[in-house]
């Protein structure tokens, strides 16, 4: 998924020179590194046995699987349908693609703050509790008589969790 936008221009770079899609797309097997070029190669040969363009794309969104793979095939499909400058569509898709690969990095670089402050908040009290057990035993050995421990214990492992669950939903969006 972070090569295609390159792929694109490439396709983009071919169509603009006259090579029809299914030459540009060889072009991109020749010319991408490892995983895209073993992709689009498998694309190549399946247009020299017979299969159309569109089915090797649609083959591919299949076994790739990613939405932005899906975006690139269906711009290229209905262009192909309707007509249109295919170079001018594919480029915009690849700037969209770009842009929300900057603005992924970007929510991840903004929300790692808070990822931390989960796992502080998380282990924290654990670790806390366990090295109180370790200088100081008698500290808690009230607490280890007591009946309520294992009410205390699961309450408190309880309100973890939901802890747990609020900072995971805070920090973890959807682009």
């Amino acid at each position: 998924a972070e090569q295609l936008p390159d792929v694109i221009d490439i396709i983009v770079r071919s169509l603009r020179a006259g090579h029809p899609v299914p030459v540009s797309l060889a072009l991109v097997s020749r010319e991408m590194p490892k995983p895209a070029g073993l992709e689009f190669s498998a694309i190549v040969d399946e247009i020299n046995y017979g299969r159309s363009v569109n089915d090797a794309l649609e083959m591919l969104e299949t076994r790739v699987g990613y939405r932005e793979v899906r975006f690139f095939v269906s711009s290229i499909v209905i262009a192909q349908q309707t007509g249109g400058n295919l170079a001018e569509i594919l480029m915009r898709v690849a700037k969209m693609l770009r842009e929300r690969s900057r603005l992924k990095r970007k929510i991840r670089a903004v929300s790692a703050e808070g990822r931390f402050s989960g796992y502080a908040l998380s282990f924290l009290p654990i670790l806390l509790f366990g090295l109180i057990n370790i200088v100081s035993a008698s500290y808690y050995q009230e607490f280890w008589q007591s009946s309520a421990k294992v009410l205390v214990l699961s309450i408190a492992g309880g309100l973890l969790l939901v802890g747990n669950i609020v900072i995971y939903n805070m920090v973890n969006f959807k682009v």
